[in-house]
C-alpha cells in the first residue's frame, strides 16, 4: 500500500517503521559510551602520550637486546625483561605516590602513568606475546588495555565511573600497587639463571612475589564485591551496562589469571618455588616457567 509518493523509504520514515535490530544499535550508537568520548575528547593528546610511550619501549627493547649479545645470559633468552621491570617499578611506585598525595594529583595518573602503561602493553605483545605465543599474558595485555584506556580522560573516566570520574580512576590506581610484585618474581627468575647454590635472598625473594599474588586475587575480590558490584544501579540508570560488563570481566580475568600462577607453584611444589635447586640454564623463557623448573614447566604444558 502506498502512503506517500510511491516511495517506499519514505513511507517507513513516515510511520517510523525500522527493523528489530535497528533499535538497540541506533540507541548504543547514540548513548555516550567511556572508550568512544575518550577517543573523541581534544586533540587526542592521551592516544599521542601512548605512542610516545610505546616508541620508547620499543627504542629500549633495540637496546637491551644489544645489549644483551655482549652480556650473554640470562639476559640474552630474556631482553624483554628491561621494560617489564621498568614498567613495574614505575607503575606501582606511581600508583602509590598518586594513592599517597590525594585526588588533587590524578591528573598525574592519568597524564603519565596511563600513557607509560599502556604504550607498554602494546609493546609486550608485539615483542613477547606474538613471538612467544603466550595466550595468557595476551589476554591479560589486552584486558588491562581496554579497561584502563578511559580513565586517562576526564570524560571518559566520567562514562566509565557512571558519572564519577573520581572513583574510575582511583579504580584505575589502586589495581597497579599489586605490580610490586613482578619485579620480585624477575628477580627470582634471575637468581635461578645465575646462582650455584641457595641463599636466604632467594626464599625472600620468591615469598614477597608470591603473596604479593595472593594479595592481587583479594584485591580484585574485595574490589568486585565492595566496590564494583554495590554500583550496578548507577551504571544501569547511565546506561553504561557495556562499560560495567568490561569493568567486571576485567577484574575477574587478572584474579583468575593470579590464581592461575598460584595453582601453578603449589602444583609445582612450594619448596621448589621458595627453595634454589641446580638446573639447566634455560633456552627460553615463559611466565609459567619462572615459576616452576623446566621439568614441571613441560609436564603442566603437556597436560593442558
Amino acid at each position: 500500500r502506498q502512503v506517500h509518493g510511491g516511495n517506499i523509504l519514505e513511507d517507513l520514515e513516515m510511520v517510523n517503521w525500522q527493523p528489530t535490530y535497528v533499535k538497540p544499535v541506533r540507541s548504543y550508537m547514540e548513548t555516550p559510551n567511556c572508550w568512544r568520548e575518550t577517543w573523541n575528547n581534544g586533540e587526542n593528546d592521551y592516544e599521542r602520550s601512548i605512542l610516545f610511550c610505546f616508541s620508547c619501549c620499543i627504542v629500549i627493547h633495540l637496546i637491551a637486546t644489544r645489549f644483551a649479545k655482549w652480556y650473554g645470559h640470562p639476559l640474552n633468552i630474556r631482553p624483554t625483561i628491561v621494560n617489564s621491570l621498568l614498567h613495574a617499578i614505575v607503575t606501582a611506585l606511581g600508583s602509590v605516590i598518586v594513592l599517597t598525595l590525594g585526588e588533587d594529583y590524578y591528573w598525574v595518573w592519568q597524564r603519565v602513568f596511563l600513557p607509560i602503561t599502556i604504550g607498554y602493553f602494546f609493546a609486550d605483545i608485539l615483542l613477547f606475546c606474538l613471538p612467544k605465543r603466550d595466550f595468557v599474558i595476551t589476554l591479560h595485555h589486552i584486558v588491562m588495555i581496554w579497561c584502563h584506556y578511559p580513565a586517562g580522560e576526564l570524560i571518559g573516566a566520567y562514562w566509565a565511573g557512571a558519572g564519577d570520574a573520581r572513583w574510575a580512576v582511583w579504580l584505575s590506581i589502586i589495581g597497579y600497587v599489586t605490580e610490586i610484585g613482578v619485579p620480585f618474581l624477575s628477580f627470582r627468575w634471575w637468581l635461578l639463571q645465575t646462582s650455584t647454590s641457595h641463599k636466604p635472598l632467594f626464599s625472600i625473594v620468591a615469598g614477597v612475589a608470591f603473596v604479593s599474588f595472593v594479595c592481587r586475587c583479594v584485591l580484585m575480590g574485595y574490589l568486585l564485591t565492595f566496590e564494583i558490584f554495590p554500583r550496578l544501579d548507577k551504571f544501569l540508570h547511565f546506561k553504561q551496562v557495556f562499560a560495567f560488563v568490561f569493568i567486571v570481566v576485567g577484574h575477574f580475568v587478572v584474579c583468575v589469571i593470579s590464581a592461575y600462577w598460584i595453582h601453578t607453584v603449589i602444583v609445582g611444589g612450594l619448596r621448589n618455588f621458595f627453595v634454589f635447586t641446580s638446573r639447566p640454564r634455560a633456552t627460553e623463557f615463559s611466565w609459567t616457567a619462572s615459576f616452576v623448573n623446566k621439568d614441571i614447566y613441560q609436564s603442566i604444558k603437556k597436560s593442558s
